[in-house]
């Protein structure tokens, strides 16, 4: 397993399984682009792992490059949503963690709020690069209602 835990910088880069760069592959390289042999088969350490496991295997595909494609837009959100929605959960009395049995550690609490706070940044970029290309031109109506209908279902799950 190529996902690790570096000191203090656990909850910025990477925590749990799939929260990160990449996921736990089967055989290499964890960085990189392209697409990977990646193991979903693991149990998420916590639900904000499961958040970022299911953000990565909507993402799996075998012509993903990177993150930062357009198409991705809808999976950011989703994943800024269901953090929100953990944040707010996990600050309630009594608030289980569903894969610990306990309440949220702060490194979850942590890896939650840099997740909202990296992905917002990215749907906002996403959202405006999309806006931007279809008024020069670049993209045509079909491909930005496609677009539109993709950030329209996500926000509305």
């Amino acid at each position: 397993m190529e996902q690790t835990q570096v000191g203090a910088y656990q909850s910025i880069t990477t925590h749990g399984f799939y929260y990160g760069s990449g996921s736990v592959t089967k055989h290499g390289p964890r960085f990189g682009k392209g697409y990977g042999n990646y193991d979903f088969s693991l149990t998420p350490i916590d639900e904000v792992d499961a958040i970022a496991r299911r953000h990565d295997m909507a993402e799996h595909t075998s012509d993903f490059e990177d993150y930062g494609e357009l198409r991705w837009v809808g999976a950011d959100i989703t994943l800024v949503k269901e953090m929100r929605s953990y944040l707010k959960n996990a600050q309630q009395d009594g608030s289980v963690d569903e894969y610990t049995g306990k309440a949220a550690s702060g490194e979850a609490l942590t890896a939650a709020a840099n997740a909202i706070g990296l992905f917002e940044d990215v749907v906002k970029s996403k959202i405006n690069q999309i806006d931007q290309l279809y008024e020069s031109g670049e993209m045509n109506k079909e491909q930005y209602d496609a677009y539109q209908s993709i950030i329209n279902e996500a926000q509305d799950e």
